[in-house]
Formats: structure tokens, sequence, C-alpha cells
């Protein structure tokens, strides 16, 4: 069963103007040390950031909250082994997305993104299965 769906549109040069005035302010407020991590292994971190930024505001709008109450890093981007993107919820996101999960049922999140300069865009499911 699908708990909630969010889809999010940035425009990269946008995340450019935060970088250039707020720079490592900015990355630091939103960003984990993983993601942190991970765009300062890519030759294009710009695409990085936007790629995250469009995902955690999707995973926000599918949690039904927008970004009001729950900290950017409470929303993280990883990747699995296969190279997948992947979502952790972490504190009060983690807390809204156990809340809506029925009983005898497991939770599930799926994250995807896709970058086309200037744009970068994220698509959140999360899900519920019975294990019954």
């Amino acid at each position: 069963m699908i708990l909630g769906i969010g889809v999010d549109l940035v425009d990269m040069r946008r995340i450019e103007r935060l970088l250039e005035k707020f720079g490592e302010r900015f990355i630091q407020k939103v960003f984990t040390k993983q993601e942190r991590a991970y765009a300062s292994l890519s030759p294009h971190p710009l695409q990085v950031y936007a790629n995250r930024f469009a995902a955690k505001e999707a995973a926000a709008k599918a949690l039904g909250t927008g970004m009001r109450g729950i900290g950017w890093k409470e929303i993280e981007i990883s990747r699995a082994p296969s190279g997948a993107p992947s979502l952790i919820f972490h504190g009060k996101a983690y807390e809204i997305f156990v809340s809506r999960i029925p009983p005898r049922y497991t939770g599930a999140l799926h994250v995807s993104f896709s970058d086309e300069p200037p744009y970068s865009t994220a698509f959140v499911v999360l899900s519920a299965a019975s294990v019954a």
C-alpha cells in the first residue's frame, strides 16, 4: 500500500546561488556527513547536491509535512551497493513515517532522481506491505 508520494523539481542554478552566498554554512545545514563525502568525490558536486536537495523536498512532501518540523539532515540520501539511490529517515522524519505504518505491516522507502542541467528532479514513494 502507498503511504505517501512526493515529487520535487530544483533549478540547479538556485542551489549554485545558495552555495555561492552561504557556502559551507549551507552545505553543513542541509546535508549529512555521508552526503557531503559523496559530493566531494563527485566530478559534479552541484548535481549531487541538487539531486539530494530535490529528494529531501520530495520525501518531506511524501511524509505530508513538508519541511515543517523536520530537520534537513533527518532525511538522508544514500547509495545501495548496486548504486541505486536509497532513502533513510532519522529523528522526527523516522517517527512520522513509522507512525503511518499499519499494524502487521512493514514500511519501505523508495527514491529516484534524475538531472538534466539546469534541472534536477526527485520522486519518492513511501509504502507498506503486509508481513502476514
